[in-house]
């Protein structure tokens, strides 16, 4: 990292942006063409879990190349200035990258749905009927690598 003291080399850190963060960026690539998609996401055990319709674009993307990249933000704020090329902006950040699978059987959909639900919720306890886990498409993204960065002034 070029700016050592914007990096965020506390693993606990990096981890409480991702269980802050709102929405993750996933970035795809397929015979040279990239794609970037915003997600809704749950956090666990160095995995991120997403929700998502059983076709689409972004399967098509991911199913022909499951190395992804992804990047989620917390803190976010414009830092005004009295020059124009002083303004900034405050933020921490993560990015990173990993494998997409996907999830199958209904348990593991399910743990992974209420991780989904705990993000946003704080609760991890939902009844979530059987049809809605069979219809939905679950993925897992295992975290390979990642870094953080953060600027505030």
């Amino acid at each position: 990292m070029r700016l050592k003291d914007r990096e965020i080399s506390s693993s606990d850190e990096l981890e409480g942006i991702l269980r802050l963060g709102t929405v993750c960026r996933l970035g795809l690539c397929r015979d040279d063409v990239p794609y970037i998609v915003p997600m809704c996401y749950g956090y666990s055990d160095g995995c991120l879990y997403f929700h998502s319709a059983r076709e689409g674009l972004k399967l098509e993307f991911i199913r022909s190349n499951r190395l992804v990249c992804f990047e989620i933000e917390t803190d976010v704020s414009v830092k005004p200035a009295e020059e124009a090329f002083r303004w900034g902006m405050n933020y921490r950040s993560v990015i990173g990258y990993g494998n997409l699978e996907e999830v199958s059987g209904a348990t593991d959909k399910l743990n992974a749905m209420n991780i989904l639900m705990k993000h946003y919720s704080g609760s991890d306890n939902w009844s979530i009927p059987e049809r809605r886990i069979e219809n939905v498409l679950i993925l897992k993204l295992r975290i390979t690598e990642m870094t953080g960065k953060k600027s505030f002034k």
